[in-house]
Formats: structure tokens, C-alpha cells, sequence
């Protein structure tokens, strides 16, 4: 099945770059290109919703914070995949609450971006090294109760997710299925009260059971 996706960043060169890695891998297809928020916001108006947004967070007219914000308010079915080469916690807090599906940082190889796609397209967050760097230091509180409640199996799967595996790829380093993998998944979540797949890393660094 093909993605359709809207790239957004304003560094034509970037694009182009972004543009023919993604469509090379013959399941993805670029739908529209804008360089500025007023040019986004006008394909989105003049065209059949994509799958999926690539999304800068420095743009000229508008920050990504903000195209984001509109975006997830007016087309919530959209997943957003933001694209940042300076990335502070505040910014991340702010994106994680409007409920973007993931980042990316532009030093990361394409690969990573493919995973991201594929991940993002799968219902699951992602988070690259570098912002689960900076998801470490986000305060939380483990209730080391629940910490000692949880599995060999569930640890296992709480190292990979930090490590930044697709769900297929850490159902097939699990031998496990990716049905099998979204049940321990939402279990984990259901059991430490946790929303989204940022606090689910968070809890996971900070009560100790997984590293960076």
C-alpha cells in the first residue's frame, strides 16, 4: 500500500533530496511539496488529505508548533512526522500535547526515516535517539510497584522501543508477532497509566529498565 505524503520544509535542495530517497522505495509517493505554511495550508484545501506530513518546525511564515496545532485540529486523521535539525524540550512537551505521531532529526540517515514512515503508518509514535535523549530528561514519576511488576518479555519490549524499532522489527526480534507486540504494548501502557508512546520511553528510562 502507498503513502501519500506532503513535504514541508523550506530548503528546496532538502525537498528534492527527501522527494527521490522516498519514492526509490516504490511505497511511498510525495503528493506535494510547500516551503512556506500558506502554501501548505492551500494544498491541503485543494487536494485529497495525504497519509502522512512531513513536517519542518522552522519555517519561514509560521512555526511548525503551529502548523501542527491547526493541522491536528482540522485534519486529525493526518499523521504528522516532524523534521528538526535544533529540538529543545520545550518544543518536544508542546508537540507531544498537540499529539504528533513522531520525530525525525534531519543528521539521521534515510533509513531512519523510512522506519519513522513505517512506523508512524503502523499507529505507533517514533522517537529517534537524539529526542529520546532529550525525553530522559523529562521529569517522571515510576511507581516502583508497577517497576516490579512488569515481565521478562515486557522489559525486552521496553529496551526496543527505546532503542527505536518498528513494531515489525521488534515483533521479529521478539519472535513474537506484531499482533502479539501491540498486546504487550497497550498492557504496558493500560498498567502504568500512560497515554502515548513518548511516556511510555520516559518511564521506561527513568525507572531504570531500559537505557539509552
Amino acid at each position: 500500500m502507498t503513502t501519500n505524503i506532503i513535504l514541508v520544509d523550506d530548503h528546496p535542495l532538502f525537498r528534492l533530496g527527501i522527494r527521490m530517497t522516498l519514492e526509490a522505495s516504490g511505497n511511498v509517493k510525495i503528493v506535494g511539496e510547500a516551503e512556506t505554511s500558506a502554501e501548505f495550508f492551500e494544498l491541503m484545501a485543494s487536494q485529497e488529505a495525504p497519509d502522512l506530513v512531513l513536517l519542518d518546525i522552522v519555517l519561514p511564515d509560521m512555526s511548525g508548533v503551529e502548523i501542527a496545532q491547526r493541522l491536528r485540529n482540522d485534519y486529525p486523521d493526518v499523521r504528522i512526522l516532524v523534521l528538526s535539525s535544533e529540538t529543545t524540550i520545550s518544543v518536544i512537551e508542546h508537540l507531544v500535547e498537540i499529539g504528533v505521531n513522531g520525530f525525525v532529526a534531519k543528521t539521521e540517515p534515510t533509513s531512519r526515516l523510512m522506519q519513522a514512515i513505517d512506523t508512524v503508518m503502523c499507529g505507533l509514535s517514533y522517537y529517534g535517539c537524539d529526542i529520546t535523549k532529550i525525553i530522559h530528561g523529562l521529569a517522571v514519576s515510576c511507581d516502583a510497584t508497577i517497576t516490579a511488576a512488569i515481565t521478562e518479555q515486557e522489559r525486552q519490549f521496553l529496551m526496543f522501543c527505546v532503542d527505536g524499532l518498528s513494531l515489525q522489527q521488534l515483533a521479529q526480534r521478539m519472535n513474537i508477532t506484531i499482533e502479539q507486540a501491540e498486546q504487550i504494548r497497550l498492557g504496558i501502557m493500560q498498567r502504568i497509566d500512560v497515554a502515548n508512546d513518548v511516556e511510555l520511553i520516559r518511564f521506561a528510562v527513568r525507572s531504570g529498565l531500559a537505557t539509552i
